[in-house]
């Protein structure tokens, strides 16, 4: 924020210590609000754009900033009493908003296709998130006003709000829901108003008032509210059809919105499911009548899964004899089995009914488990209690890491979705169980002659579009088999498709070799259902599958970079699985590359996010201020390069970690809070430490620079970390990341004060152009993060980081040099 260069006036202790307060409750209550948005935005539109959100508070704070030194009036004759006037007016807004991003339908996927109506809903959207944060940031910006000769102690306010903020948004949402999360944070904010009033030396009664207008509104608000999943997820269409569809639980947490529902008449539902898709021909016409009823549960409204309705009788369930699913039970007899993503349990009764000797399910969602387990326990055949299933709630590979058993099947089914692979909405996901190093986990706790069973959506080839999916996991298979010292990929790796136009596709990868037997039933068992294979050991199939699988391993590379789509191995590094389009072929016809449908709206819309940031934090932030400055001394290149390499440089960092740690939290929600509230604490703290480093401020830069460096050196240590310590329990794994970002966050803080010191010796009126460099720069950062964590990985942009610091020190430091930027 803005730091004002005139002599502040007088505050009382009393006083300042009602600023602290107010700016703590300020900065506490936006980041709930940030955190709780991305649940919102995670339901309403995709998991991915949550992202956004945070270039919006970003951009709210700095439009604020940017207006305020534009007209210093804004912090009014009695500051205290207009603090306490826009900290009632954030809660006011923060409620309002909460029924505008229910009531109005924003579709990103359709901006191209029907933008006379999502652009508009685009702007409303931008506008009711913007609001709350840009009246938050006048608040800490007329703070900083007031108490610029105790800027240090405000700063510690302010992280330390915010840090507890990203600790308390959890138990919110935990208690009262992600929309009551939203409420808390209106209410909270506007108790700020107190504070303030109080810091201008009033009783608050006014303020106080305004708060219990808000609480009152918001409780208003959460009954009005209701919230609807994009058109492209699988339970929007269901929502709307209220005459058929049943839903028996709707419950917010922070891992997942899950929903539980079915249908009024449940004799229709025998052919849904895996009945009607993803089995033989010949079974669809018995489904009607022999299938088992099914209810679904969805998590942020897509990623459904189907519970079967269960008495006991598994003569009953010969569905399951019928689907792909079987193809591993094929080559087994009676195995140890692992479920990676229970969901509603058909992976567990699909091992059931093939006579598995005992299944473990692993399942991330706690919700879920319980609904199974407890309010559908009925319906489902007290599945979970069964004595031959154990059923562990969890991230999938940090379990995995934990465990030291060895099983015969690893099964992992569909943990993505239909609707979200043609919306193309994964694009821009981790999805950090489809990568080379999960792979390689798996096969470490199989047995010699075990199977991993990956089960996808695909698309059939021809008309129907090129097997994208099925082909990277093959490239994977190949990749862990490498790695292992494997090169005999061909004779372990089978593929059994379905026959719709977008199959449901086992791909089947063994940790020894298959025995001619095992092929022969494998390839017995396809032609009774007539399920096409597309790889089998020893049979020359004239697919993509089997050609990559029989040419000799050193004309692989050539071949993928002969391909239109990227169908290259993921890793942890780079985990965007459902990325297959390069950079530049966007500008191509993508009809060209893709037959069937065009999955390339992630890129694209990725592109468009960062065009609209960068044009938005041009206009609100860096123009106003660069009317400002133009009246005066203009500001160096050096300076503008300086401040925004370091806002772009820390936001990089920033998303990089939050999605890089999302595998080792578990949870996105839990690596947003965690790392969000490690790295503004610490940043905080080297706010506070820069004033007390000994020398002018540019004779501190090198240094600074050079301590980063080692800093970032240790990034090979985070990496071996993860890797280490996946299997820890939830609370040592947040301790080590805690102990991994401090000093980065430490040393990162430092930058941006001593830039501002070495500014206000020499040209103070440039403070607030520089303030606003950095911010618009954090602005477009968020999304250009991602961009480059898709294009080059998570640890070249750290490398890209390091490299915008060195390239801002430079240039300050020439400017610094020069007769342009005198020392007064």
């Amino acid at each position: 924020m803005e730091v004002s260069t005139t002599p502040p006036t007088a505050v009382s202790a009393p006083r300042a210590r009602a600023l602290y307060a107010g700016v703590f409750l300020v900065s506490m209550a936006m980041l709930v609000l940030e955190i709780a948005l991305t649940r919102i935005f995670s339901f309403t539109i995709w998991y991915h754009f949550a992202y956004v959100t945070i270039g919006i508070a970003l951009l709210g704070y700095g439009a604020s900033g940017a207006l305020l030194a534009v007209e210093p009036r804004l912090a009014g004759a009695v500051p205290g009493a207009r603090l306490a006037a826009y900290a009632v007016g954030c809660g006011l807004a923060i409620v309002v908003a909460l029924p505008v991003f229910a009531a109005v339908p924003f579709s990103p996927f359709d901006l191209a296709r029907d933008p006379a109506h999502q652009i508009p809903s685009l702007l409303i959207y931008y506008a009711a998130a913007t609001a709350p944060f840009f009246l938050a940031g006048l608040c800490i910006a007329t703070a900083l006003r007031q108490l610029a000769d105790r800027v240090e102690r405000l700063y510690c306010a302010d992280l330390a709000g915010a840090g507890t903020g990203c600790v308390l948004v959890v138990f919110l949402i935990a208690g009262l829901g992600t929309p009551g999360a939203i409420v808390a944070a209106a209410v909270l904010v506007s108790a700020a108003g107190v504070c303030f009033a109080r810091a201008g030396d009033r009783r608050g009664g006014l303020a106080l008032t305004g708060a219990v207008v808000v609480a009152l509104a918001g409780l208003g608000a959460l009954r009005i509210a209701e919230f609807r999943p994009a058109p492209q997820k699988s339970l929007a269409p269901l929502l709307h059809d209220r005459a058929n569809v049943r839903v028996s639980h709707t419950e917010w947490s922070p891992i997942f919105r899950t929903d539980v529902f079915g249908w009024v008449d449940e004799e229709i539902t025998r052919a849904g499911g895996y009945a009607g898709w993803g089995g033989s021909v010949a079974w669809r016409d018995e489904a009607g009548v022999r299938g088992p009823k099914i209810r679904f549960i969805t998590h942020d409204g897509d990623a459904g899964s189907p519970i079967y309705n269960f008495d006991g009788d598994l003569a009953k369930l010969d569905l399951f004899d019928h689907l792909v699913l079987k193809a591993p039970y094929v080559v087994l007899r009676e195995p140890d089995v692992l479920v990676i993503g229970v969901g509603g349990g058909a992976d567990i009764l699909n091992a059931i009914v093939n006579h598995a000797r005992h299944v473990t399910g692993i399942e991330l969602d706690p919700v879920t488990y319980r609904q199974v387990k407890v309010d559908q326990a009925a319906f489902a055949g007290h599945l979970f209690d069964r004595p031959d299933v154990t059923v562990i709630v969890g991230e999938g590979r940090s379990a995995l890491r934990r465990s030291t058993a060895r099983y015969d099947l690893i099964q992992m089914s569909e943990v993505d979705t239909y609707s979200a692979l043609s919306a193309g909405a994964y694009v821009m996901s981790e999805s950090y169980l489809y990568t080379t190093d999960a792979i390689v986990d798996c096969l470490d706790h199989l047995t010699p002659d075990g199977l991993l069973s990956i089960v996808v959506v695909d698309q059939a080839g021809g008309a129907a579009g090129y097997p994208r999916h099925t082909m990277r996991l093959v490239t994977e298979y190949v990749e862990a088999l490498r790695r292992r010292g494997i090169d005999d990929a061909e004779g372990r790796i089978a593929v059994v498709a379905s026959s719709e136009p977008w199959p449901v596709v086992a791909v089947l990868l063994k940790n020894g070799v298959f025995t001619a037997d095992e092929t022969a039933r494998l390839e017995a068992f396809a032609g009774r259902m007539d399920f096409p294979l597309w790889a089998l050991p020893g049979r020359p199939l004239a697919t993509p599958h089997a050609e990559y699988l029989r040419m000799p391993a050193a004309a692989r590379p050539a071949y993928l970079a002969r391909q239109d789509l990227l169908l290259t191995p993921t890793s942890d590094d780079s985990p965007f699985f459902f990325n297959f389009y390069r950079w530049r072929d966007l500008r191509r016809n993508l009809r060209a590359i893709d037959a069937g449908r065009t999955l390339a709206t992630g890129p694209l819309l990725l592109l468009g996010m960062l065009l609209v940031s960068t044009v938005a934090s041009a206009l609100v932030i860096a123009l106003p201020l660069w009317r400002r400055a133009s009246r005066g001394a203009p500001a160096t290149a050096g300076v503008t390069v300086f401040f925004l390499a370091i806002g772009l440089a820390f936001m990089l960092m920033e998303i990089s970690l939050v999605q890089r740690l999302v595998l080792f939290l578990g949870y996105p929600t839990y690596a947003l809070t965690v790392v969000l509230g490690t790295l503004l604490t610490s940043a905080g703290a080297g706010s506070m430490l820069s004033a007390r480093l000994p020398g002018r401020p540019e004779s501190r830069l090198l240094p600074l620079l050079a301590t980063l460096a080692a800093v970032m050196l240790l990034d090979a240590t985070m990496s071996a970390v993860v890797r280490e310590f996946l299997g820890s329990p939830l609370l040592v794994r947040i301790g080590l990341t805690w102990a991994l970002l401090l000093p980065f966050g430490l040393v990162a803080g430092m930058f941006f004060p001593t830039g501002i010191q070495l500014l206000r010796e020499r040209q103070p009126a440039l403070v607030p152009w520089a303030w606003g460099m950095n911010a618009c720069a954090s602005v477009a950062g968020t999304t250009l993060a991602v961009i480059l964590a898709i294009s080059v990985g998570f640890r070249a942009v750290t490398w890209i980081a390091l490299g915008l610091y060195a390239a801002g020190v430079l240039a300050l430091l020439g400017s610094a040099r020069s007769a342009r930027l005198p020392a007064r």
